[in-house]
Formats: structure tokens, C-alpha cells, sequence
């Protein structure tokens, strides 16, 4: 139970500040933004396997895996970056913004 005393009904108080920023957190936008991120990583990461998988051609070369490694890693750079971009997109957009009418400690 929360013990609303002088300090946190105080607006200029420390433990009333870190209240109000607890409750403007949206765990549903975080939780959802990373579950984006993670499905969204995975399905990329498999991508770029099947298309470095299909380049590779071991019959006509005669050294068939030279050039994976920094094709895998600006795949992995790339993909992880997008991820993130579009996960936090979601985040954010799921997120309720607090507007100061609808905030019940003001005034």
C-alpha cells in the first residue's frame, strides 16, 4: 500500500517526482516493442541465412565461403539496427502520452 504522506502530496518533493514517472511508464508498449524487436531480428536473421546460403556455390569456386563473414556481419549490423527502429517506433506509438488535464496530482 502507498503511504500518501506530506512528502509525496508535496509537488516539489523527490519521492513525488519518482512516482509520477512511474506511472508514465507503458509496460504493454515496452513489452510490445520488444517482442516486435525479437520477432522481427529472427525473421531477418533467417533471411540473410537463406540468401548467403543460396549464393554459396562450392562446385565453381574454388574458395566458396570467402566474403560470408563481412556479408553476415553488415547483414547482422543492419538487421539489428532496423529492428530496433521499427520495434521503438511501435513502443512509442503505444505509449500514452500524460496530458497535464488528465493528471490527477495537478491542480
Amino acid at each position: 500500500m502507498v503511504n500518501m504522506n506530506a512528502t509525496t502530496q508535496n509537488p516539489d518533493s523527490v519521492e513525488f517526482e519518482t512516482l509520477r514517472m512511474r506511472e508514465r511508464i507503458s509496460w504493454k508498449a515496452v513489452f510490445a516493442g520488444t517482442l516486435t524487436i525479437l520477432v522481427l531480428q529472427m525473421l531477418l536473421s533467417l533471411l540473410g541465412v537463406g540468401i548467403s546460403a543460396s549464393t554459396i556455390d562450392p562446385l565453381k569456386e574454388q574458395n566458396p565461403l570467402s566474403g560470408i563473414g563481412i556479408g553476415s556481419g553488415i547483414w547482422l549490423i543492419l538487421s539489428t539496427l532496423f529492428s530496433v527502429f521499427v520495434g521503438s517506433l511501435i513502443a512509442g506509438r503505444l505509449a500514452v502520452i500524460p496530458r497535464r488535464e488528465c493528471s490527477k496530482y495537478d491542480s
